[in-house]
């Protein structure tokens, strides 16, 4: 396959005839005069793992951007709607953090949710009432522009702050801690997740790759490149979301082409979904223009939330699928 590299207008250019002309997203490469099968295309049938769906729910949530699971696996969806408390079957629990967009969410080990605006972060008890807010919106240390996701840990939270573009690095109470920097951030898709050593995994997302972390915020390796075959990441800025398996596995999903993928530890690609295997295609609706603001055009979505993600207690990989309304479970198998 030829290595090359479209402008986001471009890419969206080429989304837009898909979605004008009803073309479904399983061979999405002709969009932009790319043959698939050519050399250095990845041979999908000698993948070692797949992805099987097994159950898919109802998702309450319009736009949802968020996906994360408490301790007893029940579903917390964050979104325009607020934040969604689902449990077993999707049956729907509570509704909480109602009012202004739920950017982001995540759930400590005492069952605090921690949701995130676009300038600050809410705590919630584990009956959705507020116990504390804290952030402020700027540039200097420990301010926000636009949190995307958090990931708490013992007594830090992590927040991904794209407007910022940086990680910060806050204790519980919001004191802030320390920043990582240096990201490249084209739209408002940010995430970090940690793994099971503790490393901090960030989407770097218009460099087309994963960054890995340690404690210190040392970085201790990357991977990942830009690429319409399976094994790549395309268009302006993926992937969107990541989410990690217990024994270290990395899923990735992504924006205008949507694709889910899961990836060892390094890097190398084991499973695939195309568009078409998850029901998806473009539609003209998810390539609304970008909004500009004065520093360029972030922050910004492109009228798609994503495929937010995570790992439920049994190894199932749990996504949310925008235009089908759908959470879906599913399960690696050989």
């Amino acid at each position: 396959m030829t290595d090359f590299k479209v402008t986001r207008q471009e890419f969206l250019a080429g989304l837009g005839s898909l979605a004008l002309g009803g073309l479904a997203l399983g061979d999405p490469l002709a969009a932009f005069g790319v043959e698939a099968g050519g050399p250095g295309s990845t041979d999908l049938a000698k993948l070692p793992l797949r992805l099987q769906r097994t159950e898919c729910l109802k998702n309450p949530i319009f736009q949802t951007r968020s996906l994360a699971l408490d301790s007893q696996d029940r579903l917390l969806l964050a979104g325009d709607g607020g934040v969604a408390l689902l449990g077993p079957g999707g049956v729907p629990l509570k509704t909480f953090a109602e009012g202004s967009p739920a950017t982001s969410a995540a759930v400590d080990e005492e069952g605090l949710v921690y949701v995130g605006r676009r300038t600050r972060i809410e705590v919630f008890d584990p009956n959705g009432k507020p116990v504390a807010s804290w952030g402020r919106e700027g540039k200097g240390d420990g301010e926000l522009r636009y949190v995307t996701d958090i990931t708490v840990v013992g007594h830090v939270a992590y927040v991904a702050d794209a407007g910022n573009r940086r990680v910060t690095r806050f204790a519980v109470d919001g004191d802030y801690i320390s920043d990582l920097r240096g990201f490249n951030l084209p739209s408002a898709y940010f995430d970090c997740v940690l793994d099971p050593e503790g490393n901090l995994l960030v989407a770097n997302t218009a460099e087309h790759r994963i960054e890995t972390y340690g404690s210190d915020g040392e970085k201790q390796g990357e991977w990942g490149k830009y690429g319409f075959a399976p094994d790549g990441f395309c268009g302006c800025c993926n992937p969107t979301h990541i989410a990690v398996f217990p024994d270290g596995k990395v899923a990735t999903s992504e924006k205008g082409v949507p694709r889910i993928k899961v990836h060892d530890s390094k890097g190398t690609l084991l499973a695939y979904l195309s568009p078409e295997d998850l029901g998806l295609r473009a539609s003209q609706k998810d390539l609304d223009p970008v909004s500009e603001s004065p520093e360029g055009p972030l922050p910004c979505h492109d009228g798609w939330p994503g495929m937010p993600m995570a790992v439920d207690s049994m190894g199932r990989l749990v996504v949310s699928l925008p235009d089908r309304g759908e959470i879906c479970y599913f399960e690696l198998a050989s």
